[in-house]
């Protein structure tokens, strides 16, 4: 018992000097064309730190910064006591030609948030498709949570359902 609390503590820890969430625009989403509106939102444990979204037609091309926002106060997930990025009004709008990249198939874009994940050093965030955030604002307790005292560990379920640090958005032809 007492090697699965440690190790729960260490993840949590880890996840904690890491912790930082795009949470939407999620991995592997589609929107109706090039032109479509969107909306991008993130969550940061650290208020007032910056975030910065950014977008590139693949992982090799030249990053275009989006939207630079500042954690703030006024949204946060249920139970989690900790501010959001989040943009409503600062950026609804298409993404720039410039990030998409044409396949076969269709259109597809990598989006980013770059952020302070230990309060002062930056770095890649953590990245979600629709099951991911599903386990992040799951209302069940997940047992390493049940363990370290029967609360939302918000760290955990950062690591826990994260998908990467990359965004893939796609668009139709």
């Amino acid at each position: 018992m007492f090697k699965k609390i440690a190790g729960v503590a260490v993840v949590s820890a880890l996840a904690a000097s890491m912790s930082g969430c795009f949470l939407s625009v999620t991995d592997g989403s589609s929107v109706a064309s090039k032109s479509t509106a969107v909306v991008l939102t993130g969550w940061s444990p650290y208020q007032n730190g910056l975030g910065l979204f950014t977008c590139q037609k693949d992982e090799s091309s030249a990053k275009i910064g989006l939207l630079l926002t500042t954690a703030g106060t006024s949204f946060q997930l249920a139970d989690w006591k900790a501010p959001m990025y989040y943009n409503t009004t600062n950026y609804n709008k298409a993404l720039p030609a410039g990030c998409w990249k044409q396949n076969a198939k269709n259109y597809s874009t990598v989006l980013k948030l770059v952020g302070t994940y230990n309060g002062t050093s930056y770095g890649d965030l953590f990245t979600y498709t629709a099951s991911g955030v599903a386990c992040l604002q799951s209302s069940t307790l997940y047992p390493a949570e049940v363990q370290n005292g029967g609360k939302v560990d918000v760290a955990y379920r950062g690591l826990l359902c994260a998908t990467g640090t990359a965004s893939t958005l796609y668009a139709p032809l």
